[in-house]
């Protein structure tokens, strides 16, 4: 899991920012001045399976790294 989740933080700015919001504020948030340390990708529903499905779809990621 966390070399899953390291590969996905490691992917450019540019596929990231794919990771739209669903909800308010819980899409992609890049680091930033006021928080230079925090990345964060959102997903809607994890339990989901067509949720998971459609994240990794949207940014691209292979069927090997699911």
């Amino acid at each position: 899991m966390k070399v899953s989740a390291r590969k996905i933080l490691e992917l450019p700015s540019e596929v990231k920012h794919r990771n739209i919001n669903i909800i308010p504020g819980s899409g992609y948030i890049h680091p930033n001045q006021l928080s230079p340390l925090f990345e964060s990708l959102g997903i809607y529903d994890a339990n989901s399976t067509a949720d998971i499905h459609a994240f990794c779809t949207c940014l691209g990621i292979s069927s090997h790294d699911k």
